[in-house]
């Protein structure tokens, strides 16, 4: 069973053998390892200058509690936020309470910090993960739009997430990231020319290295190749490429971690960072959704009549900008490594 076995390091575990230690201590120390003993023994010598501090050295026994506790530690590490960088964040974000090193050290003290449902439900909206992941109740982590045959909703989306970055001074530019479901001939052969579609809006910007997004999705995989969803995914590339509102990426990503995306199952910061690269044959969807006017790369200009209508049936920007879009470094193969 998981609760009888033990993880030591080669040093403690020559310190178990030479001092014998028995059971009792072997539970012990499972319950608070050396690492987080030492961050334990540090806040109760500074106990008098946090009431607090008690709380370091208590478990969590209660497993909904602990499952809380670790899917709010894994919402801030799969987005990126060291515990260094949390006090920042929150202060960036104006969220409407604080954060300490000692509140991150052990479950018990984050579970104190977490004793306020503003808390929460905060860091539920603001990186747009399911309450009920959250709270266990469901393995479904991000909330899911619908854009399939809903232009008007994802034009709206992709505007009012642009002039967010704007309002709120990030100083850096939305991303789109268009996913082909399959690596290589996997993307026809086994993901039937679905095409996944990621939205990345930048929250807070340390360094140029150091991004903090939320990511939007439908989490839906467009098949290529049929009509209707083919139409959709260039009017999407369309407008995100006319108007200028985001970097676009043009990727792949392997089979499996397509389904897990498909079914909800994987942080999609991962998924880009992680495991998306570039494609070899340089598939560009916005190639195949520009005027010859607008870019040297426009590909298949006769097939662009489908689009241009299904724009204008929506009252959405269709109009021929007249004007050479050069494409961004980078922008065709991504920026993962």
């Amino acid at each position: 069973m998981v609760e009888n076995l033990i993880c030591l390091c080669a040093n403690c575990h020559q310190r178990a053998d030479s001092e014998k230690w028995g059971e009792k201590a072997l539970l012990e120390y499972k319950r608070l390892p050396w690492i987080k003993r030492r961050f334990v023994e540090a806040a109760l010598s500074k106990s008098n200058q946090n009431p607090n501090a008690s709380l370091l050295a208590e478990s969590v026994d209660d497993p909904r509690l602990r499952l809380l506790i670790e899917r709010v530690r894994q919402v801030f590490y799969e987005h990126g936020l060291e515990p260094t960088y949390l006090a920042r964040f929150l202060q960036v974000r104006k969220a409407p309470f604080s954060i300490a090193l000692t509140d991150l050290q052990t479950d018990a003290a984050l579970g104190h910090w977490l004793n306020d449902e503003r808390k929460i439900d905060w860091i539920s909206k603001n990186f747009l993960i399911r309450r009920e992941w959250i709270d266990g109740e469901d393995g479904g982590i991000h909330e899911e739009f619908c854009f399939h045959k809903q232009p008007e909703q994802f034009f709206a989306t992709v505007s009012e997430q642009a002039g967010s970055v704007v309002r709120e001074e990030v100083h850096w530019i939305p991303e789109a990231h268009f996913l082909r479901w399959g690596l290589g001939k996997d993307w026809k052969r086994k993901g039937e020319g679905g095409v996944f579609l990621i939205l990345a809006i930048p929250l807070a910007r340390f360094s140029n290295d150091r991004i903090i997004y939320r990511y939007i999705s439908d989490l839906q995989p467009y098949p290529w190749e049929d009509y209707v969803c083919n139409i959709e995914i260039r009017a999407w590339a369309r407008l995100l490429t006319v108007n200028e509102l985001f970097h676009r990426f043009y990727q792949e990503i392997p089979y499996e971690v397509g389904e897990q995306v498909n079914s909800n199952r994987i942080f999609l910061r991962e998924v880009i960072e992680k495991h998306s690269r570039r494609t070899r044959d340089e598939w560009c969807p916005e190639d195949y959704a520009v005027y010859p006017e607008e870019s040297r790369a426009c590909k298949e200009p006769e097939n662009l009549g489908p689009v241009v209508e299904f724009l204008r049936k929506h009252n959405l920007p269709w109009e021929n900008t007249h004007s050479i879009f050069p494409k961004r470094a980078g922008q065709t193969g991504g920026s993962n490594q």
